[in-house]
């Protein structure tokens, strides 16, 4: 799971189908348990922890993860009185939106994208030229080039 892509994802879905603050709360929450976890497929977290956490009721908490399974957003398996409950995080990302936003693009737009890289590229090759033999441009050719006519203060000020 991309931790940037289902956060962004999951904002987008709750624009369009309303959430209640409590079950977005602990959606979150268990995406963060998720990332600790090297992001599992199915992961146990203590009710306790999740309710110290966020802050929820015992009957707040029940309420929003029934809300978020009811509305796909995770799976959960109750866990026994001595077993924490099981989740498994539903992934909102829809990897054809990417593939949508590409095909909308212009081949002016490709392009333009190309020619910034290509810019950004140039630029790491002007740094590499700047070394001279393999070592950083001295102090006081870099600020004569760069910033203007050398002063005995300022010489003296990057000599030390």
């Amino acid at each position: 799971m991309n931790y940037l892509k289902e956060i962004i994802a999951f904002q987008d879905e709750v624009e369009l189908n309303e959430l209640t603050v409590s079950a977005s709360l602990l959606w979150y929450k268990l995406m963060h348990f998720n990332n600790k976890t090297g992001w599992k497929s199915e992961f146990t977290v203590p009710t306790s922890a999740i309710l110290v956490k966020t802050g929820l009721s015992e009957s707040s908490f029940l309420r929003a993860r029934k809300e978020l399974a009811e509305k796909g957003y995770i799976t959960f398996v109750a866990g026994t009185r001595n077993q924490a409950p099981t989740y498994h995080m539903i992934s909102q990302v829809k990897e054809q939106q990417t593939d949508v936003a590409e095909e909308g693009m212009t081949e002016e737009v490709k392009e333009g994208m190309k020619e910034e890289t290509a810019v950004l590229f140039k630029r790491k090759e002007k740094r590499k030229k700047e070394r001279v033999g393999g070592a950083r441009m001295q102090p006081h050719t870099f600020y004569e080039q760069n910033i203007g006519m050398l002063t005995p203060f300022m010489a003296e000020k990057l000599t030390d």
